[in-house]
């Protein structure tokens, strides 16, 4: 399996494959591009073409993660289990999960679902 900077859904899932217990959030830019370059079948440049394809492939990696583990972004954030059932389409579930632990969520503090 040949992969590329392009594909970043099937390199999110080659991630998840390969490193499943990443700490996909401690990750910066670098240290994803060397994870990226390091995978089996990767044959594309060392660097990607633009600093907007590591940002999508690690969304991309994360989506792929809570689906396998069955969580949704706030259950994610907070460990919550009343929440793997709540469907969310507010931006304020997809805060910076630092700024969540520390209770800092974006929308003045708010860090539920409800509007």
């Amino acid at each position: 399996m040949q992969l590329s900077w392009s594909e970043q859904d099937r390199l999110a899932e080659a991630l998840w494959a390969a490193y499943p217990e990443q700490d996909r959030l401690a990750l910066d830019g670098e240290s994803l591009r060397r994870l990226v370059v390091a995978l089996p079948g990767f044959s594309d440049v060392p660097q990607p073409p633009d600093a907007r394809v590591l940002d999508k492939i690690l969304w991309a990696w994360m989506r792929v993660a809570d689906a396998r583990l069955g969580m949704t972004p706030r259950s994610a954030a907070f460990g919550d289990a009343a929440a793997e059932k709540t469907e969310c389409s507010s931006p304020v579930c997809f805060a910076d999960e630092a700024e969540l632990r520390a209770g800092k969520a974006a929308g003045g503090g708010r860090t539920d679902c409800g509007s």
